[in-house]
């Protein structure tokens, strides 16, 4: 039977609206065919942008060695970045309520916005053009104490492939990079857990850091 997109988007906005854990996907939802699960992608930002504001840019996920070996997935793909979902420099959220990243699957990641609830900006550097981009470390901090490091390499090679990467992908999805648009070019680590009740910094050299408080659950 094919698959409804306007059936899935509707399913996708019920559940982001009650703020639900759903456990995994339903079967009945599952396709094989990545440029219908963006044909959803499409249909639920329709829908998000109501509350969350108008598309503002891209996020590519699965970039690097690390979340592809912790995800088991092929990468990369792209999600949608709301304006209301954009933060600056640091950001307080609730404990994680039960998601289960056990088992995840590509489409279905790119049927639920690209895996990309929000994003958190560090404050802009202006000589970010005299780094090498290619070459910078990164790291991610709970409570003070480093817990993973890695180096913009491994970001598909260089940033600048993971842009050139997603402006090929957009193109052949009838779609453009537009000037201003915010375009998140992929993690250099692994997903870290934070511990509820921590506070997370993620920090790149020479372009800033951004901070994450991760409250208890009430």
């Amino acid at each position: 039977m094919a698959l409804n997109i306007a059936k899935v988007a509707n399913w996708l906005h019920q559940v982001d609206k009650a703020r639900a854990v759903v456990g995994w996907w339903p079967a009945q939802f599952a396709t094989d065919d990545e440029r219908l699960a963006y044909k959803v992608q499409d249909a639920f930002l329709k829908k998000q942008v109501v509350k969350q504001g108008p598309l503002v840019g891209y996020k590519i996920a699965l970039t690097s060695p690390q979340i592809l070996a912790q995800t088991g997935l092929k990468g990369p793909a792209y999600g949608p970045i709301r304006k209301k979902r954009v933060f600056e420099h640091k950001a307080t959220v609730r404990a994680d309520r039960g998601a289960d990243y056990s088992r995840l699957a590509v489409n279905p990641l790119i049927m639920d916005a690209g895996w990309n609830g929000g994003s958190l900006l560090a404050r802009p550097n202006k000589d970010w053009s005299k780094l090498d981009l290619g070459n910078l470390e990164g790291s991610i901090s709970f409570d003070g104490k480093v817990v993973r490091e890695g180096h913009s390499g491994d970001v598909l090679g260089h940033c600048y492939n993971a842009l050139a990467w997603l402006a090929n992908k957009l193109g052949g999805h009838g779609k453009t990079l537009k000037k201003g648009m915010i375009v998140s070019s992929g993690s250099m680590v692994a997903c870290q857990f934070v511990p509820p009740g921590s506070t997370a910094t993620g920090r790149i050299e020479g372009l800033g850091e951004v901070t994450l408080k991760y409250e208890l659950p009430r």
